[in-house]
């Protein structure tokens, strides 16, 4: 039989068509209770509260405290970081390094978080927390005044946050 093309090609969406179905069916589509709908508003509201904390604490960690033990606490052990230079760390002892070096050479001044979003998936199990933020630190003499935006992935793993990934970016012309 000649070979068309499109069998190969469907045949994954089969399962795809599949999952959904039994998504939706097991999503409750069509007969909402509204006391598991507020429970379930409360619960995520209650993760992203919590999620947002861990981030707050882990600037404030380096930013205020300059405490490399309790940034420790709150990176998981499999963190992947993605940086503007191209840099990919990977570990907790890699991105604590990097904190280190940072925190060797800077004093930071000023630190501000604004305009946070928090989206929890997985039934209260991993969060992104995105925000911009606004700095200025001293290095080698200069002040050194930035802004951009910065996204954690986060996992809660025995009722604690952690932070699993880490990506930030300066503004268009903005220092790192």
């Amino acid at each position: 039989m000649p070979h068309n093309g499109f069998s190969s090609l469907a045949s994954p969406f089969r399962g795809v068509t599949a999952l959904a179905f039994l998504l939706l069916a097991n999503s409750g589509c069509g007969s909402p209770d509204p006391q598991q709908e507020a429970e379930s508003a409360s619960d995520s509201t209650a993760a992203a509260e919590a999620a947002w904390a861990t981030v707050q604490a882990v600037n404030r960690a380096w930013a205020v405290e300059r405490s490399l033990d309790s940034l420790r606490s709150h990176f998981h052990p499999g963190f992947v970081g993605i940086y503007p230079t191209g840099e990919r760390t990977e570990g907790r002892e890699a991105v604590l390094a990097s904190y280190s070096q940072f925190l060797g050479s800077a004093t930071v001044n000023r630190y501000r978080e604004e305009r946070p979003s928090i989206q929890v998936y997985g039934s209260g199990g991993f969060a992104v927390v995105t925000y911009a933020y606004d700095m200025e630190y001293v290095e080698g003499g200069r002040t050194i005044a930035t802004a951009g935006h910065d996204m954690y992935a986060l996992v809660n793993e025995g009722g604690r946050w952690l932070v699993v990934a880490q990506q930030f970016q300066p503004l268009p012309g903005r220092p790192m």
